[in-house]
């Protein structure tokens, strides 16, 4: 009569390997939530890093470079060339200068401007990325309203007051308007049009800066206009000219 010893044993290692391979299963599931649980965290807390820094660069507002920069200023960040930055551990605290290689950075934030498309509007863009995994974990844009004046660079405030002082000049030595390039603006006065590079323009239509005459001063202004080129909304003052008087506007 054969034992059954072997079949028992059998059995035994049988009932061992689904209790080993049921194991490993449970191991697995647990890895997998505790690995979820942590990417889930750190998406929150991305939020968080996201949320904080949009704020300091919407509450330092102004051109974006003075945006980010106050930006990374009252964050304790790092700004350059164009770009906020701070460094993370897995703690999420502050990781700086020297400390760099000795804190084991896992998270970065990053903050880039992009173009608005709007003159006064500023817009960035903010990022937190895990670097280990090399995946984006949040972002968000950011917009503020910036003074509009801001959006003219110096160089076309300083071109204003030149060609408001050439035009006042021509008008005293001429004494008549209808010699000199310009039109009547149906407004009283008597206006010259240009381009954002200085050219002459036919008309108001799509002029990006006007010189206007109103019989005892020239006034330059900076028109706001759309995206198809047309001036609409604001006109922001560069200068006036009065009868060998200049009065700038900033």
């Amino acid at each position: 009569m054969k034992s059954k010893a072997p079949l028992a044993l059998m059995e035994q290692m049988v009932m061992l390997l689904v209790f080993a391979l049921a194991a490993a299963l449970c191991l697995q599931a647990f890895v997998l939530s505790d690995k979820l649980s942590r990417r889930e965290e750190a998406r929150g807390r991305a939020v968080q890093v996201c949320q904080s820094a949009a704020e300091a660069i919407r509450h330092s507002g102004g051109p974006w470079e003075e945006a980010l920069s106050g930006g990374a200023e009252t964050l304790g960040a790092e700004y350059s060339e164009g770009l906020l930055q701070q460094t993370y551990n897995r703690d999420w605290e502050p990781v700086t200068g020297t400390a760099w290689a000795q804190a084991d950075p896992a998270y970065r934030l990053t903050a880039v401007a992009e173009e608005s498309g709007q003159p006064g509007l500023g817009l960035a863009q903010v990022s937190v990325y895990d670097i280990e995994e090399e995946e984006l974990l949040f972002q968000l844009a950011v917009a503020w309203q910036n003074d509009l004046a801001a959006a003219i660079s110096q160089e076309d405030k300083d071109r204003a007051q030149q060609e408001a002082e050439t035009l006042a000049r021509e008008i005293r030595e001429c004494g008549n308007l209808a010699e000199l390039a310009g039109e009547t603006d149906g407004l009283g006065g008597w206006s010259r049009y240009f381009d954002e590079d200085w050219n002459e323009e036919p008309s108001y239509g799509r002029a990006a800066f006007t010189l206007w005459y109103n019989g005892e001063r020239v006034t330059a202004s900076w028109n706001q206009r759309d995206e198809n080129g047309f001036a609409v909304g604001a006109v922001i003052p560069l200068c006036t000219v009065g009868l060998g008087e200049v009065r700038g506007h900033g």
